[in-house]
């Protein structure tokens, strides 16, 4: 984006207004990699990439070229769609049929969607196909109409196998009466042929006891032909993959779920290409798509490593399939930490091989990325628990692994990581053997250097030089194993919740440790779990307990707030579209983001925050020309001032408050060209009263903006101009 283009973001008009007052709300982070496979199809119109996948949420999937968005409509298809087409007369993709998400038993449906880059809707028809799923379906551009074949409905999982051939013109479905159609069949794939002009090409699927035979059919628009299988084309299969490609027309077919081949259709036969390139066997539903930016290019996409938070990309040129994007998630967690001086997390966990390596992963600002191979990593026993802490006088992530009772003593390391490499300690006492099979509980103590193990009623601390010492103290609480542990900002001192005593009772007690002594405290409240996370609260000196507790209906998420001397509740806002409330809150670790100001919690591939929503917008969608209204509600920063200001990109951030130990409390934008831009427009203004205000923002009716983010945050100052609070961001993907 230009500085010209930068520079014509402006503030419309500030208006005071009263809010409530904020508090945390949890959000599941869309990932890329945590589909299951789904339809893709090109969107004429806007020219992209529209994916749907089954395992997203309802989450919509757009790939511009450049990178993939996530689009969290306000409506969706009421179950799981597996079919969609692009509709060159709405000029928006169509959605058709499916099965229900929401009722027991499930049942097939008939309801046609449509998409138009913002939001779906529903249509009514009055005419349509019965209730069905996976039919073959595709776009005739010659006719301008939308074909689809076959299916399977009746009683769920299906009793009916359809053979009927339908069309849609954009406002009402027909069904076509040919005197022949092909044999009854579900999971087969459509697609236009260019090549052959005004042709659709048929191939696949099975009829509920076996795969059809492998012949081709081609569809015209008044009847369909049969070309039989040759000897040597491609054999019967059930889901494959198939799309045309834009610069010659021809159609390219990838695969099933046992046989990674490539086969392209020139307008009369199958001819196998790509030999010794295609992508790995092990893909979990794949699709294929034309390449937005290259029309001589197809790309295919799909999980791999048994469908399991492994996205893989491949792009078909004519030197053959070449993978162009590798995204990925950890499998299994055992070990995370914020590196404030970073502002990163650190993650340790093992791959899903069938040899479990270690494996290291970087999460910057939500996004996942690979850490240092797994030669320059702490080496990975299986005797081992370990867990990491941040070491703020070190500055450094320090690594503890702790050998189980009665495995050799060696197995326990410390290890420190300055974000550049991992260094063995090898000076001083290794750490003591654990207890048990949980991870070790590590707390970092600023006020006296130290980094604290809890092993049972034990004591260890750590110290550059003597390693790890046993300290002598009584231990008061009746907690065999501790729950939580943290450091609290407010007593100055380590804090323990929870834990369970040696006949496994839960027992909910609150202790300090302050380096010699410990003290139990006396609460009027206790959360109701004697297990769980227990974490710094962001832009609070507070400390959050975050746990769940599983019931009949599922899991019963339990936030309290630690005040420094009473334990609060917290409810905790879920949004609308929560795709998995029988998961909870609580994944297989729980960070404190401090340099961002959230609660990160890390399930497998699933990534949940945790915000205050201080900075709300009324559409996140606009397109070129559109306006927004940006709300800011900061009630403890009555009458103070505030800027707002916006960026492309959300790292790295801007340091705005230092915190302890290293590292800043960011503004999450990137200091770009359009991050200046937002500050020479005055984004600015007065907080009202009630600590609130709405800023409206025009977006420049320019259609390069078109599939660019805008991201916006904002920070307070008090009449010093010494900078107070920091919002959260609000990302606006602007649309074509």
């Amino acid at each position: 984006m230009t500085q010209l283009h930068t520079a014509a973001f402006a503030a419309v008009s500030l208006v005071l207004q009263g809010h409530s007052l904020a508090q945390i709300e949890w959000s599941r982070v869309p990932q890329p990699w945590n589909n299951q496979g789904g339809p893709a199809v090109l969107d004429g119109q806007r020219n992209c990439i529209v994916f749907l996948p089954s395992g997203a949420g309802g989450t919509v999937w757009e790939w511009s070229g450049a990178k993939w968005h996530a689009r969290e409509p306000a409506h969706r298809p009421r179950g799981n769609v597996y079919n969609i087409a692009y509709d060159p007369v709405r000029r928006a993709v169509l959605a058709f049929g499916g099965t229900t998400s929401d009722s027991n038993p499930q049942a097939f449906m008939n309801d046609t969607w449509v998409w138009d880059g913002r939001d779906w809707a529903q249509l009514q028809p009055a005419t349509r196909p019965s209730a069905r799923a996976v039919p073959a379906i595709c776009t005739d551009p010659v006719r301008g109409k939308i074909v689809l074949f076959g299916g399977v409905g009746g009683v769920f999982p299906g009793s009916i196998v359809f053979g009927d051939t339908w069309e849609w013109d954009g406002f009402n479905w027909s069904q076509q009466a040919p005197t022949s159609n092909p044999p009854a069949r579900f999971g087969a794939r459509m697609s236009a042929a260019p090549c052959s002009p005004g042709t659709c090409v048929l191939f696949g699927g099975g009829n509920g006891g076996s795969l059809v035979s492998p012949d081709t059919w081609i569809w015209d628009g008044s009847k369909w032909t049969m070309l039989p299988a040759a000897p040597n084309g491609p054999k019967a299969r059930g889901y494959p993959a198939m799309t045309c490609r834009r610069s010659d027309g021809r159609v390219v077919m990838y695969g099933d779920y046992t046989t990674p081949d490539t086969w392209e259709w020139g307008g009369a036969t199958w001819k196998e290409i790509a030999q010794g390139t295609n992508p790995v066997q092990q893909i979990s539903s794949p699709c294929l798509f034309p390449s937005v930016l290259d029309s001589a290019c197809i790309r295919c996409t799909g999980n791999v490593d048994h469908g399991y938070g492994q996205l893989r990309v491949w792009e078909l040129s004519s030197t053959g399939w070449n993978v162009v994007e590798d995204l990925s998630a950890p499998y299994l967690i055992r070990a995370a930490a914020h590196f404030p001086v970073m502002d990163h997390i650190v993650v340790l966990g093992l791959t899903n091989d069938q040899t479990p390596r270690q494996k290291m992963w970087i999460q910057e600002d939500l996004v996942w990325r690979d850490g240092l191979p797994a030669s320059a990593l702490p080496p990975y026993l299986g005797t081992t628990q370990y867990a990491l802490v941040y070491h703020g006088g070190l500055r450094q992530v320090m690594y503890v692994s702790t050998s189980l009772d009665g495995y050799p003593h060696t197995d326990q390391q410390t290890w420190l990581y300055d974000g550049n490499a991992w260094t063995r300690v090898t000076a001083g006492s290794p750490a003591p053997a654990n207890t048990g099979s949980s991870p070790p509980k590590l707390v970092y103590d600023p006020n006296r250097d130290r980094v604290v193990y809890l092993k049972g009623g034990e004591v260890w601390e750590w110290a550059p030089g003597p390693g790890w010492q046993r300290i002598p103290a009584l231990f008061p609480g009746r907690a065999a194993s501790v729950g939580a542990v943290a450091f609290d900002p407010i007593l100055k001192k380590v804090l323990c919740y929870g834990g369970y005593s040696s006949t496994n009772a839960p027992v909910r007690e609150t202790l300090t440790w302050d380096g010699t002594t410990w003290a139990l405290l006396s609460t009027p409240t206790t959360p109701t779990n004697a297990s769980g996370w227990l974490r710094p609260l962001p832009d609070e000196d507070a400390l959050m307990f975050v746990s769940q507790r599983f019931t009949a209906t599922g899991f019963t998420d339990i936030v309290f707030r630690w005040t420094g001397s009473t334990w609060e509740a917290m409810p905790d806002r879920l949004p609308a579209e929560w795709s998995l409330p029988s998961s909870g809150l609580v994944g297989e670790w729980v960070v404190s983001e401090l340099t961002r100001g959230r609660t990160v919690s890390l399930m497998n591939d699933m990534v949940i925050t945790g915000e205050a929503k201080r900075l709300g917008v009324d559409q996140r969608y606009p397109r070129p020309g559109g306006m927004v209204n940006l709300s800011l509600s900061i009630p403890s920063e009555a009458r103070n001032y505030y800027i707002l200001a916006l960026s492309e990109a959300g790292y790295p951030g801007i340091p705005v408050l230092p915190l302890p130990g290293g590292g800043s409390r960011v503004l999450p934008l990137a200091p770009d060209a359009l991050f200046t831009a937002s500050l020479q427009a005055g984004l600015a203004g007065q907080l009202g009263g009630a600590g609130t205000a709405t800023q409206m923002l025009a977006i420049p009716n320019l259609p390069e903006l078109a599939w660019h983010d805008v991201h916006c945050a904002a920070v307070s100052f008090d009449s010093n101009f010494r900078p107070r609070t920091v919002t959260n961001r609000v990302t606006l993907n602007v649309l074509r």
